[in-house]
C-alpha cells in the first residue's frame, strides 16, 4: 500500500497513512530479474571492498567513516574530512593518480537557488562541504583493488597534511 501512494489507507486502519510512487517500470523489473542471481555475490564483493576501505581509511586520523562493512550495499564509500579544503585537496591528489574521488551531496539542497527553505541548514551545509566518496568495486581483486585502496588512502593522508584549495567542487 505504501508503494502505491497509500491510496487505500482511508479504507483500512492497518494500512500506512503515508505513501509514495514505488512502482518500477517493466524495463527496470526485467533488469532486476536478470541480475538477481548475481546480487549476493556482488553485494559480498562490495562489502569486502568496503571492509578494505575501513581497515585502511579507518587508521587515518581526521577522516570520519562508517565502520561496519555489512551496514550498506556500498555503491560508494563516504568519507568526511575536517574541511572543504582537505576534501578538495584529496580529490585533486587522487585525480593526479587516475582515481576519482567525488563530492557527495554537494551543494546542500539549502544552497540551491531554485528551492526555498525555512532558513539555513547549517549541519547539512557543513557535511556537503566536507563529504567525499571513494569508489567501491565489487569485482576488483588483487593489484587492481590494492591500487584503488592505496591511492585513496594516500590522497586522504596527504590532503590532511596540506590543506591547499583546488576548487574541485
Amino acid at each position: 500500500a505504501a508503494l502505491n501512494f497509500s491510496l487505500q489507507a482511508h479504507k483500512r486502519a492497518d494500512l500506512p497513512a503515508w505513501g509514495f510512487n514505488g512502482k518500477m517500470s517493466e524495463m527496470h523489473a526485467a533488469v532486476g530479474l536478470a541480475q538477481i542471481e548475481r546480487f549476493a555475490e556482488r553485494l559480498a564483493g562490495r562489502q569486502a571492498f568496503a571492509a578494505r576501505h575501513i581497515a585502511e581509511i579507518g587508521r587515518i586520523e581526521g577522516v570520519a567513516i562508517e565502520g561496519d562493512a555489512e551496514a550498506s550495499p556500498w555503491q560508494v564509500f563516504p568519507v568526511l574530512l575536517p574541511s572543504r579544503a582537505a576534501r578538495e585537496r584529496a580529490i585533486a591528489l587522487a585525480a593526479a593518480e587516475g582515481l576519482e574521488i567525488r563530492c557527495y551531496y554537494h551543494p546542500s539542497l539549502s544552497r540551491w537557488p531554485e528551492l526555498r527553505n525555512a532558513g539555513p541548514c547549517e549541519i547539512s551545509e557543513s557535511l556537503a562541504e566536507r563529504m567525499g566518496v571513494l569508489p567501491v568495486r565489487a569485482l576488483a581483486h588483487g593489484p587492481e583493488a590494492d591500487a584503488i585502496i592505496e591511492i585513496a588512502a594516500a590522497a586522504l593522508r596527504n590532503a590532511l597534511d596540506t590543506h591547499g584549495t583546488h576548487g574541485a567542487c
